[in-house]
């Protein structure tokens, strides 16, 4: 909701991780049989309360692969789905 964020929703164009995700992601599209992705976010508290370092942008939890989204527009509603259901939580944490 802070317009000086680079996570803000702006309602009249893509944010700038939008459009890393679009730029990228049309790129490993090509490469991909199944259009399949693992996306992960980093530094967050998640709905239940915990803080995570790397998690699911679909929000999925349960078993391996659960991270995967469909293509470009699959990576789009995971990053807009995090950004509805986490709260931004620093720093994060590249290393243990």
């Amino acid at each position: 909701s802070n317009p000086k964020s680079l996570h803000y929703k702006n309602p009249s164009g893509w944010n700038a991780y939008q459009q890393a995700l679009i730029s990228v992601g049309e790129i490993l599209e090509k490469y991909s049989n199944d259009r399949m992705f693992e996306a992960y976010g980093f530094g967050a508290k998640l709905p239940n309360g915990n803080v995570s370092h790397c998690f699911a942008l679909n929000g999925q939890t349960s078993s391996d692969g659960a991270a995967k989204v469909h293509g470009v527009q699959g990576l789009l509603d995971a990053y807009s789905h995090c950004l509805t259901n986490v709260e931004l939580y620093g720093p994060t944490n590249f290393a243990p």
